[in-house]
């Protein structure tokens, strides 16, 4: 039977796949509102894609390609926030020469902000991991890490991304390996509104 964890995971994959929906202070639409068929639970998650491979180096550079893409989510009383990594490998001996895509709980990522100044920081309390193979013999592997948030730090997310901008996401995992990449302005901007978008709804909420 799924858990709620899983309900929440697979709607964020299914996001994380599609072209990011712009938001702004006249959108705040969720990316997804949906009630768990089982546990009848509430999810509503706002998510953006951050980083993707760009179509130069996957032509000449690499063999693999990236995707990172960010949440912020109420799942029936509890917020999180959660790093969906996702990485496709057509060339099968090297991915079993490189270091496995692999999350543990307390793997910690972060957010940087264009401005300077602290990053966001976020510890990982459940982790989901899948590995497999298609169709076409690529190599798929799908990472997430999931960080709940409280009611007060909630608000002290609110004061630190005042005037700020996401420049940068940076993913602790596993055997040491870290992955860092550059987020451009408008992803940068536009996962900032949608947290702003979070944020609103649930100060009508729980957050009062």
């Amino acid at each position: 039977m799924a858990s709620l964890r899983d309900v929440m995971v697979g709607a964020t994959f299914v996001l994380a796949g599609i072209m990011p929906v712009p938001a702004d202070a006249q959108n705040c639409k969720p990316s997804a509102s949906v009630k768990d068929k089982i546990t009848k639970v509430q999810i509503t998650e706002w998510a953006q894609g951050l980083y993707q491979t760009g179509l130069m180096a996957k032509a000449l550079v690499t063999t693999s390609e990236i995707n990172i893409s960010g949440s912020i989510a109420r799942i029936g009383d509890a917020n999180t926030v959660n790093i969906i990594l996702s990485k496709s490998e057509t060339n099968t001996a090297r991915a079993v020469l490189e270091s496995p895509y692999k999350a543990e709980k307390g793997n910690e990522f972060f957010f940087g902000f264009k401005e300077g100044g602290d990053p966001l920081r976020f510890t990982a309390d459940e982790v989901s991991n899948n590995v497999a193979a298609d169709i076409l013999g690529k190599l798929n592997t799908r990472v997430v890490l999931t960080a709940h948030i409280s009611n007060e730090g909630l608000r002290a997310l609110k004061d630190s991304l005042a005037n700020k901008n996401i420049d940068a996401v940076r993913v602790s995992l596993a055997n040491n390996l870290t992955i860092e990449k550059s987020v451009n302005d408008r992803n940068g901007k536009q996962f900032v509104e949608k947290i702003g978008c979070f944020l609103a709804f649930a100060e009508k909420g729980s957050m009062k």
